[in-house]
């Protein structure tokens, strides 16, 4: 919602409506992380990761993230990152369950995640030590 608000669309109905694709994709990815993280809870009840602070100027992505809300898009230029920010969005959720589930076996998730080819999110992991 950041990228649509920061491009002044985020109460453009019209605008969003071209995005239903999309939209509809990032509500189920968080439905199905919400599911996982309370399978991961069942799994692992005392949270099996150090306390850390996970400073999020140190996370690449996180950084360029944040660095793009200033782009002033025009709207075939924001249709286009948001696409891509959804694709992102499929493969940091890849990301967090397969590297999850390497430490937590047990997790009975029904999402099977895809390979993940780029890893983000080493720098949070490592931090927390999962």
């Amino acid at each position: 919602p950041a990228l649509l608000y920061f491009n002044e669309k985020l109460t453009d109905a019209r605008f969003i409506q071209s995005l239903a694709s999309g939209v509809e994709d990032i509500r189920e990815m968080n439905l199905q992380m919400q599911t996982f993280f309370r399978e991961w809870y069942e799994a692992d009840p005392n949270v099996d990761a150090d306390a850390a602070f996970v400073d999020q100027s140190n996370i690449e992505i996180m950084t360029r993230l944040n660095k793009e809300l200033t782009d002033k898009l025009n709207d075939s230029e924001l249709k286009d990152r948001f696409r891509q920010n959804v694709i992102l969005i499929r493969d940091l959720m890849n990301e967090i369950i397969s590297r999850v589930k390497i430490s937590q076996p047990n997790i009975t998730s029904k999402i099977k995640p895809e390979p993940v080819l780029h890893p983000r999110l080493d720098p949070v992991f490592e931090t927390l030590n999962v």
